[in-house]
C-alpha cells in the first residue's frame, strides 16, 4: 500500500488557510485564542499572520 504524506509546502498552505478563515469568520480575535482554537503553535500563527498581512 502507498502512504500518503503531507510535503511541508502542503502543511504550510493549510495552516495558513486555516488561520486566514478563523479570521474572516470570527473577525475580531486574540492572537493566543487563534492558538487555542486550531491547536497550533504560537510561531505558527505567527508566521501565519506576518504572511497575510503582507499579502493584504
Amino acid at each position: 500500500m502507498k502512504e500518503k504524506s503531507i510535503t511541508t509546502i502542503t502543511l504550510k498552505k493549510i495552516n495558513k488557510k486555516s488561520v486566514y478563515q478563523y479570521i474572516y469568520e470570527h473577525r475580531q480575535t486574540a492572537k493566543q485564542q487563534i492558538v487555542q482554537d486550531l491547536t497550533m503553535g504560537l510561531s505558527t500563527v505567527s508566521q501565519n499572520l506576518n504572511v497575510l498581512e503582507a499579502e493584504r
